[in-house]
């Protein structure tokens, strides 16, 4: 889930097109990867919702890039032309990740076992359709996660904590103006931060293998994460279970207003009237996750 589409975009008629993420992502491949040999891309691959067949026309595209570390001026450039041309001309978001070649390790700033995890099953999984020139080929990485690397994992998503609650907190503040994609983030964060905490509890490879291709898998054993948790948790939990429903029933009323079933002021409204909620409830989770991870380890 990309973005939450506005009621003037639906009005004006500028919808995303479903295969859209998919031509995106060919056109960077082909221009960016491939090409980009010769100016340095020393390697790319596609990874995410396109690359495990999930896209749909609210997707996003995720790139990773890995450059030779004397060629960033010549790499660098031609990755953002690329980028920038494909987002305008296929009206897709593009989040890309660049890295000098050789700086890119499991315990690097930001990724987190479930990242790690994904990205080398797309390149096992997708060598040639998806993967080029082995952007992990340096890459070692031990699942069974010692102290040391736990710990730094902790570290990773209370930083991820911290900044969604920044995010969310702003987002209460402008009910008068709603800030859509505020929303659309509290709405994937049962699957997102589902990810982080479940890889932070969990250790064997198949959990990793599991939660990157199985979202539904991934949000539903985090409830029963949260569930176990007992009563500290139950605020928490009816704030995720809200998030849920509400992702749920904007997928429909987003397939309604697009087949004409209810009106573009009807989808509108129910944006406007749910926008606080989901931005409050986002928060909600992301406190009680903070807590529990800042506690110290007896109590936690």
């Amino acid at each position: 889930m990309a973005r939450i589409l506005t009621p003037e975009e639906i009005s004006q008629g500028h919808i995303p097109d479903s295969s859209a993420p998919y031509h995106a992502a060919r056109y960077i491949v082909e221009h960016a990867i491939i090409e980009g040999e010769s100016y340095g891309v020393a390697s790319g691959m596609v990874f995410g919702s396109v690359a495990m067949g999930t896209a749909d026309r609210l997707s996003d595209v995720d790139v990773l890039f890995t450059y030779g570390s004397t060629q960033a001026r010549t790499a660098l450039p031609l990755i953002g032309r690329v980028i920038r041309k494909a987002s305008v001309q296929y009206d897709v978001p593009i989040e890309e990740l660049a890295y000098a070649e050789g700086t890119l390790t499991p315990r690097h700033r930001g990724i987190d076992p479930f990242l790690a995890g994904h990205w080398a099953e797309i390149e096992r999984r997708y060598p040639e359709q998806w993967c080029f020139r082995s952007p992990l080929k340096d890459w070692v990485y031990d699942v069974s996660a010692s102290g040391e690397q736990a710990d730094g994992v902790r570290t990773i998503i209370l930083r991820y904590l911290t900044t969604k609650m920044d995010i969310y907190g702003y987002g209460m503040m402008k009910q008068d103006r709603p800030d859509y994609r505020k929303m659309q983030k509290a709405l994937e964060l049962p699957r997102s931060l589902g990810r982080k905490m479940l890889a932070l509890i969990n250790a064997d490879d198949d959990f990793h293998m599991r939660a990157s291709f199985e979202k539904d898998w991934t949000q539903s054993e985090t409830r029963r994460w949260l569930a176990s948790l007992g009563a500290p948790a139950r605020p928490a939990l009816v704030q995720f279970d809200h998030l849920i429903h509400s992702r749920a029933y904007y997928d429909e009323c987003l397939t309604d207003v697009l087949e004409g079933a209810i009106s573009v002021e009807q989808y509108g409204g129910w944006l406007r009237d749910n926008y606080f909620s989901c931005c409050s409830a986002a928060y909600g989770v992301c406190s009680f996750c903070r807590a529990l991870l800042e506690a110290p380890e007896e109590d936690a």
